[in-house]
């Protein structure tokens, strides 16, 4: 009986035991997980495009794991104007879900110069006082200064208790460097500061960063030579470089002036390390710039969206983010995001129209007008010269005013000088009883225009008789093909030749 009841008792005992372990051991309902999206930064590029860097995470009372089976398609964007379709992403790039367990060594360099306003430098402060706050790094350097000077603000070693407050305090309270415009110093200071962790070459169990920040004017840096060394031996180091670029408040519109050789040299050591450069205005606060460095060194999630088929009609948009995770949908902030170039409203589209429709029609009446001026003045110019100007009917002389004025109706008129050959081929000249000039004299009764023209070049003398051509002061002539150095008799229909000319002569019928 007792051993019965022992029996019993263990099997009793084993049941309940196996069922509190299987109790214990099953998951945690779905419901017990909460889940949510914090959005780092976002920023505004290319006018109608929208770049947000986000963290997706699920937790329960135990822990915290960040999500890791997300993809672009399970994003989706809702425009709270207008009640607009959802927004796929572009692309969602994330190396991993999470940071990566390596030793990370991050140096911050940025420029201090009067060159910047007050506001400016404060502004700069700010945000990497903002930046110190949380990020986590290993090793951690913080440097201001210029081409003249170089100061360490903040400084943490491996196996060193770290003072964010402290760090922060630094950074604000720092004055402002006097100097010339210039970051070789700084910059070569920063990248010596984060090889101290690991031997050098040894780059894959470390992560190292290089952030610097400076005003587009530093291509006056006068080490140009020692700063492209510097970032030499960062590249070989597996540095990744982020340049946060400020305009200079003299560019116009924060477009990109002239690159100078410095700029280059930087821009091409950032591309080359898998980093990037990011261009503020210089009325802005770089903090949203150092947001999104933050996020990419984090691994989160990158998304970008194109936003031009939403039809907001202001500079400003707010947007609502979800994400779908195994069917459970998880909302996240309402983003409230400005700075895109905003599209017309229907009522502007129609002024516009009605502004254009009028600056066409103001030009159909312009070019109207314009046109019967032409055509007026063109018909007055026709009367004016045939007014002024009168053919013969026997001769088609152009003569001034009468038919009688016609040279070839006058009694002393024997014959004319036909051009069939040359630059004023097709004219034709009246020949006169006595001495006949020719020659590109203005004073030539036969004036001709071509090479080899003579002023005085020859003469035709005629009487009621006979003809004679005379060439002059040695020119080159010929009559009938025949070379003419003495005076000859012509007759009608002879063919004279003078330089490049070829004409000929007709007399009229002797009553």
């Amino acid at each position: 009986m007792k051993f019965a009841t022992a029996v019993f008792i263990l099997c009793f005992g084993f049941f309940f035991a196996t069922l509190g372990y299987a109790e214990l051991s099953a998951p945690l309902p779905a419901g017990e997980l909460q889940r949510a999206i914090k959005v780092r930064a976002f920023e505004v590029f290319d006018k109608r495009k929208l770049r947000l860097y986000v963290v997706v995470d699920e937790f329960d009372s135990e822990g915290r794991y960040l999500l890791n089976t997300l993809d672009a398609r399970s994003f989706r964007l809702f425009a709270k104007e207008n009640d607009e379709s959802p927004v796929d992403a572009i692309s969602l790039s994330t190396i991993a879900t999470k940071s990566p367990p390596v030793l990370r060594e991050t140096a911050i360099a940025f420029e201090s110069n009067s060159f910047f306003s007050q506001l400016q430098n404060e502004s700069i402060r700010k945000s990497v006082a903002s930046f110190l706050g949380g990020f986590r790094s290993d090793v951690l350097s913080v440097r201001m200064g210029n081409e003249d000077s170089n100061t360490r603000l903040a400084w943490i070693s491996p196996n060193q208790s770290e003072n964010p407050r402290a760090m922060q305090r630094a950074v604000l309270d720092a004055p402002v460097s006097k100097g010339r415009r210039g970051l070789t110093p700084v910059v070569c200071s920063a990248v010596r500061d984060i090889n101290v962790v690991t031997p050098q070459g040894d780059i894959q169990n470390v992560q190292r960063n290089v952030i610097i920040i400076s005003s587009d004017m530093s291509g006056a840096d006068h080490q140009f030579s020692e700063m492209s060394k510097c970032l030499g031996q960062a590249l070989d180091l597996g540095v990744r470089i982020f340049w946060i670029k400020i305009h200079s408040p003299a560019e116009p519109d924060g477009l990109p002036s002239s690159k100078s050789r410095f700029e280059k040299s930087l821009m091409s050591a950032v591309i080359k390390s898998g980093g990037f450069m990011t261009r503020v205005a210089s009325s802005l606060d770089p903090t949203a710039a150092l947001n999104n460095v933050r996020s990419y060194l984090d691994d989160e999630y990158i998304l970008e969206f194109d936003l031009t088929g939403l039809k907001p009609y202001s500079k400003d948009i707010e947007l609502e983010l979800t994400a779908s995770y195994h069917g459970n949908v998880i909302k996240g902030d309402v983003i409230r995001a400005s700075g895109f170039t905003p599209f017309p409203t229907p009522a502007e589209l129609a002024r516009t129209r009605q502004l254009r429709e009028a600056a066409k029609n103001k030009e159909l009446v312009i070019l109207a007008s314009i046109s019967v001026i032409l055509a007026l003045s063109g018909i007055f110019v026709w009367l004016y010269l045939k007014k002024k100007a009168h053919v013969c009917r026997d001769c088609t002389y152009v003569v001034s005013r009468h038919y009688q004025d016609c040279p070839f109706r006058n009694e002393k008129c024997y014959g004319r000088l036909s051009i069939l050959q040359g630059a004023i081929i097709g004219n034709y000249f009246p020949l006169f009883s006595g001495d006949n000039l020719i020659g590109s004299d203005r004073s030539s009764t036969v004036r001709l225009k071509g090479k080899e023209i003579f002023r005085q070049h020859a003469k035709i003398v005629i009487s009621k008789r006979k003809a004679l051509f005379m060439p002059l002061n040695g020119s080159q002539c010929r009559v009938n093909g025949i070379i003419a150095t003495e005076p000859r008799l012509i007759g009608s229909g002879s063919v004279i030749r003078m330089g490049d000319i070829v004409c000929r002569v007709d007399f009229k019928e002797v009553q």
